[in-house]
């Protein structure tokens, strides 16, 4: 929309990017408009087919309890298929765009042989089976 811009905020801020206005707009100005084939919500989980079915069937039981829930599952099984299937998914630009953060090699590295990389790597593979 004419008046508004993509900018960069503060790295203070809790998020570093933003829409400002660069004129005044009048009240209900459409700003941005968000095509809902490319938002991540309960129906598109029903697009997505895993191992076990329909992501949708799958976590049904969690969108009853918390819809917030239900995406931040959506969200993580997106990650894990971009990170174990090299970025070939529907959302892997937008996933890659939040921020995450997994222990880096120079720390597995020195975690190597304790609990916590048996637990890790024991988890990434019971992660990566699931969405197989």
């Amino acid at each position: 929309a004419q008046g508004v811009q993509a900018a960069e905020t503060p790295a203070s801020a809790a998020s570093t990017r933003a829409l400002v206005a660069t004129r005044d707009l009048h009240d209900g100005a459409e700003v941005l408009s968000v095509p809902l084939r490319i938002c991540i919500t309960a129906q598109m989980a029903a697009t997505i087919r895993t191992k076990g079915g329909f992501l949708s069937g799958i976590l049904k039981d969690v969108w009853k309890e918390s819809e917030e829930w239900g995406l931040a599952m959506i969200l993580l099984h997106e990650h894990f298929q971009d990170v174990h299937r090299d970025g070939n998914t529907r959302f892997a630009p937008f996933i890659r765009t939040l921020r995450t953060y997994e222990l880096g090699k120079s720390v597995m590295k020195e975690l190597q042989g304790t609990y916590a990389a048996d637990f890790k790597r024991h988890w990434e593979d019971e992660a990566e089976e699931s969405f197989r």
